[in-house]
């Protein structure tokens, strides 16, 4: 066959029913020729093939006069095909003969036939292939190179017409590889023009991102983000417009009508990152700015005095921005300011307790300052002086009401010992300085001896319990503190004699006969 003639795939399968002396036609390769099934076209030209041969081989000699010599046969089976002739040639030369072509011989070889099965299968391999690529657009983004695959899978084609079948496998595998490059490019691509729609739609580029939109559409029709961009390509101006618009709003201070044209443009696409950073951005803005006049407002009310208005602005800033330290730090404030009135007006108070000598109640007072503040070194000194002149007052007043007592050694040491503690007091105040000096008159009178003079018979053993043992005398004076005593009398044979008296400053110089004179 001349080698200027391109055929099909279609070619291959229908050129085993045509005589070796037809015409060939001169067709192109298409995708739908390659669609055909070639095993079933295959076998019948198989089987046509061999009654050709058949022809050739015991009828065709018969009726065709032979050559001069087979040199010549050959000569003209060798002969490449001639080239026709333009219309001045052809006119003016006699048409050659065409030789004909004697029929391939049958396909025997194990080799052979095994390159044509694998041709075979790799034809089918192709159609499937450029299949694909055509459902997915392949001449919109990669013409040139599905063009060059189609051109090997051409050569192919002519190579299995010529069973050429080794040749063949390789053009087809040449055009495989190729496709399969383009196969894999699909995905990429799409993702390109998708990727390259969306960068558009955020530069305002509605012409570039219709395009790259429409070339992924065709790509992968199905594909819910090309839908999305496509109908975001036909608002994306008035997208642009409305952001122009809200940042002019933005940039003057005026956020609620910019929060206003923001909200606008999200709702006409909601799908722009834009719009939607936008709104968020001037969200915060509003949120910041609505904090910040609160804790504005807590300051004021703080530096008024007026806690609670206070403590209520810095609570709701908290609940705007909870991770915000301005708010805790108002409320820290507020409780410290809140803290300090309170010690201010409980020292007050203790002070105006300790002007009515009410120590107890001052101490109290100064004992809630240190509840509210322990660090508080003059509620802590406070503290102790007045619990101890609370303590004392009270103990100088047990010792007044245990005066008839003082000649016992423990009521006495007691008072004593509150009398020394009174002294040692500062600015004691005058309840104290009262009580001490009365109490201090009653433990000197206690403490003072009382002349008492006893009479005996100078036979009677004469005792004065927890005083001494006296023996006989006649008469005798003894010097005795305030308190009850009692002397015993004793004498052999007689009946012990008991008296008890109560010596008091006025017992002075008493006169007292102790003496047994009852017989036993």
């Amino acid at each position: 066959m001349p080698d200027s003639e391109s055929s099909s795939h279609k070619d291959v399968i229908e050129a085993v029913e045509v005589s070796t002396a037809s015409q060939p036609k001169k067709a192109t390769a298409t995708s739908d020729a390659r669609r055909l099934n070639a095993s079933t076209w295959l076998w019948s030209g198989f089987f046509i093939l061999l009654a050709l041969a058949l022809y050739v081989i015991f009828f065709l000699p018969k009726t065709i006069e032979p050559e001069p010599s087979d040199t010549s046969v050959e000569s003209t089976v060798a002969t490449p095909p001639v080239s026709k002739p333009d219309n001045k040639e052809q006119a003016s030369a006699p048409k050659p003969i065409e030789p004909i072509e004697p029929a391939p011989p049958p396909i025997d070889d194990a080799a052979q036939q095994q390159a044509k099965i694998q041709a075979e299968q790799l034809l089918t391999r192709i159609i499937e292939l450029e299949s694909v690529l055509e459902k997915h657009a392949i001449k919109k983004w990669a013409a040139e190179e599905y063009a060059q695959a189609s051109e090997q899978g051409r050569i192919g084609d002519e190579y299995f017409r010529r069973k050429q079948f080794q040749q063949a496998v390789a053009a087809f595998q040449t055009a495989i590889d190729q496709l399969q490059e383009l196969q894999d490019r699909i995905q990429p691509t799409l993702e390109q023009a998708i990727s390259r729609g969306e960068q558009a739609l955020t530069q305002g580029d509605q012409l570039t991102a219709i395009q790259q939109f429409e070339l992924a559409g065709a790509i992968a029709p199905n594909d819910i983000r090309v839908k999305n961009g496509l109908q975001r390509a036909q608002t994306i101006e008035q997208l642009f417009t409305l952001l122009q618009r809200g940042s002019s709003f933005e940039s003057h201070g005026q956020l609620q009508q910019a929060k206003t044209t923001y909200q606008e443009a999200v709702q006409l696409d909601p799908l722009s990152d834009q719009a939607k950073s936008a709104l968020q951005r001037v969200n915060t803005k509003l949120i910041r700015q609505e904090f910040d006049q609160l804790i504005a407002s807590g300051y004021r009310a703080l530096q008024n005095g007026q806690y609670a208005d206070a403590r209520a602005a810095f609570n709701a800033a908290k609940e705007i921005l909870p991770k915000a330290k301005e708010a805790t730090i108002g409320l820290n404030k507020v409780a410290i300011a809140v803290r300090n009135e309170k010690i201010e007006n409980l020292l007050f108070e203790a002070a105006h307790f300790e002007q009515l000598e009410q120590w107890q109640q001052a101490a109290t007072s100064y004992e809630k300052i240190i509840q509210l503040d322990g660090s508080h070194s003059i509620a802590k000194q406070k503290l102790r002086e007045n619990t101890s002149k609370a303590e004392i007052l009270k103990q100088l007043q047990q010792s007044l009401e245990a005066a008839q007592r003082l000649h016992q050694k423990k009521v006495l040491a007691q008072a004593e010992q509150v009398l020394a503690d009174a002294a040692k007091l500062n600015a004691p105040g005058v309840m104290i300085e009262q009580r001490a000096e009365q109490l201090q008159q009653l433990v000197r009178v206690a403490t003072t001896p009382i002349p008492i003079i006893l009479e005996s018979d100078n036979q009677t053993e004469v005792i004065v319990y927890k005083v001494a043992r006296l023996g006989t005398f006649s008469r005798r004076e003894l010097q005795l503190r305030p308190g009850p005593y009692t002397i015993v009398g004793s004498r052999v044979g007689y009946r012990d004699v008991r008296t008890t008296i109560q010596v008091t400053p006025e017992s002075k110089n008493t006169v007292l006969t102790i003496r047994c004179e009852e017989p036993i």
